[in-house]
């Protein structure tokens, strides 16, 4: 699996994929653990353990993104999930037969590895101190104009999936944002947004397909029929108390949300091509 780190920050997303490929693919039963691999990219860093997990429970897929900011020593709570909303864990990933994203399958024989490429003009160092992997120093204007490498070791495909973490937001205008969306749309077929608000809104014709998380197909007509799928910040003004509207919540498959993180997922209207 080729993926793009994309404003890649000090590596919170790449850690955090790396601990997702550790566990899916069963090298480590707990994400806090470090491993040497030989069929990944890169090496995943070491963080304190998790206490008051449940065991074999994926951890916050999230909690990485705020690793920067915390002490060193800082042990994260995981987040609480009803037990009637906690879905069993299955220690396969099927492969969706309607093009979803590739799965990773114990039971074909061979696991396919993971590559990570990242990007960020302004925290290489930062970057590479942390997960001791490369970061290209290329900027949006650059991957725009068509600077963004193919993968390394098979140059004639796409990447698998894009993930930009905090950063899409701060393209400058809608004519910056659809010339690196388009080119993005050219050289992915996934796209996973990561954000603190509802920004930045992709249009249609920009290359790229809000999909329905819930349904695993096009969300675009549930985007636009204008009914209320409700919305986590909604939720927290109509309450009586200005309590929280819950650590984790699913806007009619349109978005997760966890902790006021919001997670949006794009496909490629040239996935196909």
């Amino acid at each position: 699996m080729y993926l793009l780190d994309l404003a890649a920050g000090s590596g919170e997303a790449t850690v955090c994929l790396q601990e997702w490929y550790d566990i899916r693919s069963g090298k480590v039963t707990s994400s806090r653990q470090t491993v040497s691999s030989s069929n990944t990219s890169i090496a995943s860093p070491t963080t304190a353990p998790v206490t008051g997990a449940q065991p074999g429970a994926l951890p916050n897929p999230l909690a990485a993104l705020h690793a920067s900011s915390k002490p060193p020593n800082y042990q994260s709570r995981p987040a609480f999930i009803p037990p009637s909303r906690r879905a069993p864990v299955t220690p396969v990933v099927q492969t969706s037969n309607s093009g979803g994203l590739p799965g990773l399958q114990k039971s074909a024989g061979e696991i396919p590895e993971l590559r990570i490429t990242a990007t960020d003009p302004f925290t290489v160092a930062a970057y590479e101190e942390r997960t001791s992997a490369t970061c290209l120093p290329l900027s949006f204007q650059d991957v725009a104009e068509g600077k963004l490498p193919l993968p390394i070791l098979d140059p004639q495909r796409k990447y698998d999936l894009v993930i930009c973490s905090f950063a899409l937001h701060l393209v400058g205008d809608h004519s910056e944002m659809f010339s690196l969306l388009d080119e993005l749309s050219r050289r992915a077929k996934w796209l996973v947004v990561l954000a603190p608000h509802k920004k930045p809104e992709i249009k249609e014709g920009w290359g790229w397909v809000r999909w329905d998380i819930a349904t695993w197909q096009d969300g675009r007509s549930k985007l636009y029929s204008g009914e209320d799928h409700g919305d986590d910040e909604d939720a927290e003004e109509q309450s009586q108390g200005g309590g929280s509207a819950g650590p984790i919540y699913r806007n009619g498959g349109l978005e997760i949300v966890i902790d006021r993180v919001r997670c949006r997922l794009y496909k490629s209207t040239a996935a196909d091509e």
